[in-house]
């Protein structure tokens, strides 16, 4: 009796195993339909640069002194803020 019992419990585990594995394959032969996104685009992306925002430099030079003599007094610069618009570019196609 036990021996039959193994053979049945086997019986059915193989089977199990079977449909298991021959779902997938049976779903995969199914035809499937694309998804309705539209034709695809046929123009290159466009491209957009944001250059930065360069804010206000300045720059101290000290006086130069030769031999204890003053021979520049320096110098101050001031760069005020460069702000540039976006740059738009698009790829000929």
């Amino acid at each position: 009796m036990r021996l039959g019992l193994r053979i049945r419990t086997s019986v059915a585990t193989a089977a199990t195993a079977l449909l298991a594995i021959a779902a997938p394959v049976a779903g995969a032969s199914a035809a499937t339909t694309p998804a309705a996104s539209g034709a695809p685009s046929l123009q290159p992306p466009a491209f957009t640069f944001v250059p930065p925002t360069v804010g206000p430099l300045s720059v101290d030079i000290g006086k130069t002194i030769i031999n204890g003599q003053v021979t520049d007094p320096g110098l101050h610069v001031l760069m005020p803020p460069i702000t540039m618009p976006p740059m738009n570019w698009s790829p000929r196609g």
